[in-house]
């Protein structure tokens, strides 16, 4: 029998012997029934773990107890739509910012995870999701006209089906102009990995396999740099500058090929800069009439859906 062993095995002598009874005593009645033992009734080395929340009801806590000397435990906090997990703090000072917070047991513990009010970054009535979910004609129009030689464009997005056509079934992002184009696909292959092709005036690459999962797309017209996920392609030749007469769409094209299809995908995040400063910062979200789409915390402005297809949020963060 092992020490731990021989120590909860004591706990239990000890609870019978106060009670006065025989009987096995079922697992989930263990901590009730040994916190009512007297003081000094428990053997040397048992500890008592506290875990519990600073306010009823913003989250729930988990992993507190009875522990003997040198078990490692973890109490567990999880907060409740609303609410925000802060730290865990021990007679009024913090002991750890994780909410799984893991540690050998050499002592009582008294543990309170602090739960706070979240405050979000949106305007009331409007609600933060992880991520937005295209169908396959679904597109975002962003109000700008990218510059070929001053701009950048950053998107954090995973298809989450499969094409067994080609690169333009989905495109990350699209804008063109009367002589100049800016487009970068990425789509799921019949292999399911992610793969990618970028095309501006200047810079193209053939089509890339990423591997598997989600991929962010940052595509940097000044220094004419584009990686996506672990790939990146740098062009030695001057692409010039010149703002595109048509505003850049995310998921879909914008004219003039908006006939082409999207693979369905989601998208976690979407920032476009301008010669270095920030003129667009996405977030997804859902409005105050429940409609899913981008709210821009640069310009304070909702952006939605502008094509034919249906526009999804994934779950509030």
């Amino acid at each position: 029998m092992s020490t731990q062993e021989i120590k909860l095995k004591a706990i239990a002598d000890a609870i019978r012997e106060k009670e006065g009874s025989t009987a096995l005593i079922p697992a989930k009645d263990f901590p009730t029934r040994i916190l009512a033992l007297e003081t000094g009734g428990l053997p040397d080395g048992i500890r008592t773990i506290s875990a519990e929340a600073n306010v009823s009801g913003r989250g729930d806590v988990s992993g507190g107890g009875m522990a003997s000397d040198g078990t490692r435990i973890i109490v567990r906090a999880a907060a409740k739509g609303g609410y925000k997990f802060a730290n865990w703090t021990e007679r009024g000072s913090s002991v750890s910012t994780e909410a799984d917070y893991a540690f050998d047991v050499t002592k009582d513990r008294d543990l309170t995870a602090v739960f706070n009010v979240k405050t979000s970054r949106l305007p009331s009535g409007y609600t933060e999701v992880e991520y937005i979910q295209t169908d396959r004609a679904c597109g975002i129009d962003t109000g700008m006209q990218p510059d070929t030689g001053y701009d950048r464009v950053v998107m954090d997005i995973e298809p989450t089906e499969i094409s067994l056509t080609g690169e333009e079934d989905f495109c990350g992002m699209v804008a063109y102009g009367s002589s100049k184009y800016l487009y970068c696909s990425l789509w799921r292959n019949r292999y399911n990995q992610i793969c990618s092709r970028v095309l501006t005036n200047t810079i193209v690459t053939s089509n890339i396999t990423l591997g598997f999962g989600r991929a962010v797309i940052d595509m940097n017209l000044q220094t004419k740099r584009i990686s996506v996920g672990d790939e990146f392609y740098t062009s030695n030749h001057a692409s010039g500058t010149a703002k595109l007469n048509n505003n850049l769409f995310l998921f879909v094209p914008g004219t003039p090929s908006s006939s082409w299809a999207s693979v369905p995908a989601r998208l976690y995040s979407a920032k476009i800069y301008h010669n270095g400063v920030l003129k667009r910062d996405f977030v997804p979200c859902v409005n105050r009439s429940g409609v899913a789409g981008l709210y821009d915390l640069v310009e304070s402005n909702f952006h939605q859906n502008s094509k034919s297809g249906v526009l999804t949020a994934g779950p509030a963060v």
